[in-house]
């Protein structure tokens, strides 16, 4: 999520952009509406890359996505893309970046991705 300079933002005449408009409510919403936002928005993107995995692999998708995912991030791409301004070209990149950022770049359990995939986010007790 880009950091915007406010003085920039909120100058007379210039129309707000949706990136404008999502900075400005991280800093006017509540602390538990943003972290609510931003795990929506990882879970979407969880979901996503596990449904493009081929159907025979549907059991075995959560631990390749999670091993996909720690690669990515101890890896040079996460740096790069991190510090990018656009998401990345490569379909499985894009995805793998949508989760890193989403998730703050910490990677993910094979359970969490399991729970993900059958709709909770917390463990069953």
């Amino acid at each position: 999520m880009p950091a915007h300079d406010l003085s920039a933002v909120l100058t007379p005449g210039r129309v707000l952009t949706a990136d404008d408009v999502f900075a400005l409510s991280d800093l006017i919403e509540q602390p538990w509406r943003r972290r609510q936002r931003r795990l929506d928005a990882r879970d979407s993107a969880i979901r996503a890359a596990l449904g493009a995995f081929a159907p025979g692999l549907a059991t075995a998708a959560p631990t390749e996505l999670s091993r996909r995912l720690r690669r990515y991030l101890s890896g040079p791409e996460w740096a790069a893309d991190r510090h990018g301004s656009i998401d990345p070209a490569d379909p499985w990149r894009r995805r793998l970046y949508r989760i890193a950022l989403a998730n703050e770049g910490r990677p993910l359990s094979r359970e969490t991705f399991g729970r993900i995939a059958r709709g909770r986010r917390t463990p069953e007790l």
